[in-house]
C-alpha cells in the first residue's frame, strides 16, 4: 500500500490533514459536453411541421412501423416539398392513383419503382407477370411471394387467375401460398377444405402446413376452434411440430385462445391436457402472461402433472417473478427444495430473490456448497444477496477472499469469476458477487476499509486493492474515503472531476465535506461547487483568498456552473495563475461579455469558442481563412464510424458574393436565421454514428458547434444545416477534401 493511501485510510478513521494544489491539473481537463445525450426522437404529432414529421418517418429505425392514415396523407406532401426523402418514406404513402401519378417522375429510384410495382395500377400487368414466376426456393419458402401477396391485396380480381395457375403448381409451398390467398379473397368452402387437407396431411411440406394452419386460425369459419383442436390432438401432426402449430394458433389471437387452453386443462384426455399446458407455457419470458401461466402453477410442485416438451416448466420458473406472481412462491420453494436439476433450482432461487421471499434462504446456503456449476451457484448467491441473506461480515470476507485469490494467481478477480472450469470455494464465489454488483451497503464498505487498515503493513497490496474496490461503491464510506484522499493530496484531478460530475451523491456526506471546507485554500472553493453553495461562491469571489478563487473557478468550469461574469472579470490582474483560471472559466461561457473579455486578452489572435473541436482541422481552416480576402468562413467536417478520416464538404464564395453553387447562399441565410452559432452541441443515440463539426470564422473570432447524429433530429436547425450542405456535395466528390467549405 502506498503511503498516501495509508494516510487516506487514517483520515477516514481519524482526522484530516493538508492537501496539495491540483487546480492547474483541473484546468487542463476538458470541459464536459453540455447537455445530455439524447435518445432517438419520439414520434411527432400528426400536425407537426413537415420537415420534422417526414424526417422522423424517413429514419432507418422507422421502417418496421406503420404510420396512421392522417400521417400517410401528410407524407404525400414530401413528393413536392421534400423529394430528397421520398425514397425513405415511399412505403408509407397511401396507395392511390393520384399518388402513383405524383411519384412517377421519381421512378428511376429503385425504392420508388418497387413501391409503384406493388401498388400502382399502371404496373399491374408487370406485377402479375412477376407473380406468375413464383416458385419454391431451396430455403423452404417461395421466391416472389411478396409479388403474389401485393397482387392479391391490391387487385383481387386480377390476382385470381394468377393464383389459380399457381394453385395448380406441383410445388407444395407455392400451391399452399396460392390457396391461402384464394381463400382470403373468395372465402370459398372449396379453398377452406383445401387448406384443411394441407394442414392435416402428415407428409405435407412443413412451410405449407404452417401457412395453412396460420390461415385457418386467422379466419372466422364455423367449427374452427373444434377443428383446430382436433387437428392438434390427433396423430396427423408430428409431436415436435404440434407445439409449433399450437403456438401459431394461440398467437393469432391470444385473448381468444388462452381461455380455451385453460379449459382444456380439465379435460379427461391426457393428450389434450398435455397440449394445453405446453401451449400455455409458451407465453413466457418476454411474452409472459399471467392468465396463461397462473393455471400452470401446480406443475411447479408436481413435475409429473404434465409431460414437459421443451423446458416449458423451466420457462415458467423463469417468468413468474417478471409478472410479480407471489402466488408462485409455494411452487418455487418446492422446486428449490426437491428438484434434482440444479439449473431449475437456481432459477427458482433467483425468482424468490426477485419476489423478496426469504423462506428459501437456508436451502440456498446448502445448495451453494453442493452445486457443481459456477453459473448456478452465482445465481443462488445473487438471490441471497438481493434478499438480505448475507451479513455484512460475510460479504466483506468474501470480497477479501476473492481479491486475495486473484492476487495470488496474478490474475484479475473480475476475469476469474467467468471461469467455468474451476469449482471455487463458496466464500470466493460470494466475493465475486460483491465485485460484480453495484454494492450499496455502507456497513460492508466500512468493514472492508477497517480490514484494509488492519492488514496494511503485512499485506499492503491486498489492502490497496480492497480500498480500490470500495472507492467505486455508491456509499457514504466511499465518499468519506475519497474526501480524505482529497485532503491528503492523493486524489487525482480526474477523480475530483468525476466527483464534481456526480456531486449530488457526494453531498450525502456533509461531515466529511465540512472537514474538506475547513482545510481552506483551493479545497474550500471546490467544496462550494460540490455542495451547491451559491452564497459561498459569491463570498469567495468577493474575497481575497486567491487559492479559494482558483479552486472555485476550476470546479465551476467542470460543473458548467454559472458565476457572475462581472465578478470573475474583477479577478484579472491579481496573479498570473488566477488570470489563467478566470480565463479558462470564461472561455466556456456563452455570455457576450465573457467572450469580449477572453478575446481582449488575445489581441491579433482568432479565438474559437464552443465545446469540443478538432484542433488540427480548425488550424487548417483558420490558416486558409486568414490567407483569403473572405469576411467569414463557414465549414462543416464529418467523422463517420465507417471511414478513417474526416470528410470536409467544400463550397467557396468570395467576398464579392459569387457563390458556387448558388444554393450556398441559402446556407449563410440559414446560419444567420437560426442563430446557429448560439446552439449547444447535440448528441443523439442512434444505430449508425456520424459526428459533425460546424465552424464559423469571422475576422473577430470563431465559433464551433459539435453534432453527433444530427440527422436523427428532423426539423431541427442541426438536421437542416447538415442536410442542405450534404445536398451541395457532388456525388463523385472525393472522400477527403481538405479545403474550406464556404467562403463569403
Amino acid at each position: 500500500m502506498t503511503m498516501r493511501r495509508a494516510i487516506a485510510i487514517a483520515l477516514l478513521l481519524v482526522a484530516p490533514v493538508a492537501l496539495g494544489d491540483l487546480v492547474q491539473d483541473l484546468l487542463a481537463l476538458p470541459v464536459p459536453r453540455p447537455g445530455m445525450v439524447q435518445d432517438p426522437p419520439e414520434e411527432p404529432p400528426d400536425d407537426a411541421p413537415l420537415d420534422q414529421l417526414a424526417g422522423f418517418w424517413a429514419l432507418p429505425m422507422q421502417q418496421d412501423k406503420i404510420p396512421g392514415d392522417k400521417v400517410s396523407e401528410r407524407l404525400v406532401e414530401v413528393i413536392d416539398k421534400r423529394p430528397d426523402l421520398l425514397p425513405s418514406i415511399v412505403n408509407f404513402l397511401p396507395a392511390r392513383a393520384d399518388v402513383c401519378r405524383a411519384v412517377q417522375p421519381a421512378a428511376e429510384n429503385a425504392d420508388v419503382a418497387n413501391w409503384m410495382l406493388l401498388h400502382c395500377e399502371s404496373e399491374r400487368e408487370t406485377l402479375a407477370a412477376y407473380a406468375l414466376t413464383a416458385m419454391d426456393d431451396d430455403r423452404g419458402y417461395v421466391s416472389g411471394m411478396e409479388d403474389v401477396g401485393a397482387l392479391a391485396f391490391s387487385d383481387p380480381a386480377r390476382a385470381e387467375p394468377v393464383l389459380l395457375q399457381l394453385a395448380a403448381s406441383p410445388q407444395p409451398n407455392t400451391r399452399a401460398l396460392a390457396i391461402t390467398y384464394l381463400y382470403r379473397i373468395t372465402q370459398s368452402d372449396e379453398y377452406l377444405r383445401a387448406l384443411q387437407s394441407i394442414a392435416a396431411d402428415p407428409v405435407a411440406a412443413e412451410t405449407a402446413r404452417e401457412w395453412a394452419i396460420d390461415a385457418l386460425a386467422a379466419a372466422k369459419w364455423d367449427g374452427r376452434d373444434e377443428w383446430l383442436l382436433q387437428l392438434l390432438a390427433g396423430g396427423s401432426v408430428p409431436e415436435l411440430e404440434r407445439y409449433t402449430a399450437a403456438a401459431m394458433i394461440s398467437g393469432s389471437d391470444a385473448d381468444h385462445w388462452i381461455p380455451i387452453y385453460v379449459r382444456l386443462l380439465d379435460s379427461p384426455n391426457q393428450a389434450a391436457r398435455t397440449l394445453a399446458a405446453n401451449t400455455l407455457g409458451m407465453f413466457n419470458l418476454n411474452t409472459a402472461r399471467a392468465d396463461a401461466l397462473r393455471p400452470l402453477l401446480p406443475w411447479l410442485s408436481n413435475p409429473g402433472w404434465i409431460e414437459d416438451f421443451g423446458m416449458v416448466r423451466l420457462r415458467i420458473v423463469q417468468s413468474v417473478a417478471r409478472l410479480g406472481m407471489t402466488d408462485a412462491i409455494p411452487g418455487l420453494l418446492w422446486v428449490l427444495e426437491h428438484e434434482s436439476d440444479d439449473t431449475i433450482r437456481s432459477y427458482a432461487a433467483e425468482a424468490l430473490g426477485e419476489l423478496h421471499d426469504p423462506r428459501g434462504n437456508d436451502t440456498m446456503r446448502k445448495l451453494i456448497e453442493t452445486m457443481e456449476s459456477n453459473d448456478d451457484r452465482a445465481r443462488v448467491i445473487a438471490a441471497l444477496d438481493a434478499d438480505g441473506g448475507y451479513a455484512a461480515i460475510e460479504l466483506a470476507r468474501g470480497l477479501e477472499a476473492a481479491v486475495a485469490l486473484a492476487l495470488a494467481r496474478d490474475d484479475r478477480a473480475d476475469f476469474m469469476m467467468y471461469d467455468a472450469t474451476e469449482h471455487f470455494p463458496a466464500e470466493v464465489m460470494i466475493g465475486f458477487r460483491v465485485l460484480s454488483s453495484d454494492h450499496d451497503r455502507d456497513d460492508v464498505a466500512r468493514m472492508v476499509v477497517r480490514r484494509a487498515e488492519e492488514i496494511r503493513r503485512d499485506q499492503p497490496e491486498l489492502s490497496e486493492e480492497l480500498i480500490g474496490v470500495v472507492e467505486t461503491w455508491p456509499v457514504p464510506a466511499a465518499n468519506e474515503l475519497f474526501i480524505a484522499r482529497m485532503l491528503d493530496g492523493s486524489a487525482s484531478a480526474d477523480e475530483i472531476a468525476s466527483a464534481i460530475e456526480s456531486r449530488e451523491f457526494i453531498r450525502t456526506s456533509p461531515p466529511a465535506l465540512g472537514r474538506l471546507r475547513a482545510a481552506g485554500g483551493a479545497m474550500a472553493g471546490i467544496v462550494a461547487i460540490l455542495i451547491g453553495d451559491s452564497a459561498g461562491e459569491r463570498r469567495i469571489l468577493a474575497g481575497h483568498d486567491i487559492e479559494e478563487q482558483r479552486g472555485l473557478l476550476a470546479a465551476a468550469r467542470l460543473a458548467r456552473e454559472e458565476l457572475p461574469v462581472a465578478d470573475v472579470a474583477d479577478l484579472f490582474g491579481r496573479t498570473p495563475l488566477l488570470d489563467d483560471a478566470a480565463e479558462a472559466f470564461l472561455a466556456h461561457e456563452k455570455d457576450a461579455a465573457a467572450e469580449s473579455l477572453v478575446r481582449a486578452r488575445h489581441p491579433g489572435e482568432l479565438v474559437i469558442r464552443g465545446w469540443g473541436g478538432d484542433s488540427d482541422w480548425e488550424e487548417e481552416m483558420t490558416c486558409r481563412f486568414l490567407a483569403s480576402d473572405a469576411a467569414e468562413l463557414i465549414a462543416l467536417k464529418r467523422n463517420a464510424l465507417d471511414v478513417d478520416d474526416a470528410t470536409v464538404l467544400a463550397i467557396q464564395v468570395t467576398s464579392r458574393g459569387a457563390a458556387s453553387p448558388e444554393s450556398a447562399q441559402d446556407i449563410v441565410t440559414l446560419v444567420a436565421a437560426s442563430h446557429f452559432d448560439d446552439l449547444e452541441p447535440i448528441e443523439i443515440e442512434a444505430p449508425e454514428g456520424a459526428e459533425y463539426e460546424y465552424l464559423h470564422l469571422t475576422r473577430g473570432g470563431g465559433r464551433r458547434v459539435m453534432m453527433t447524429n444530427p440527422m436523427y433530429a428532423p426539423g431541427s436547425p442541426y438536421e437542416e444545416l447538415v442536410r442542405r450542405i450534404n445536398a451541395l456535395v457532388p456525388e463523385d466528390a472525393p472522400p477527403v477534401i481538405r479545403e474550406p467549405l464556404l467562403l463569403r
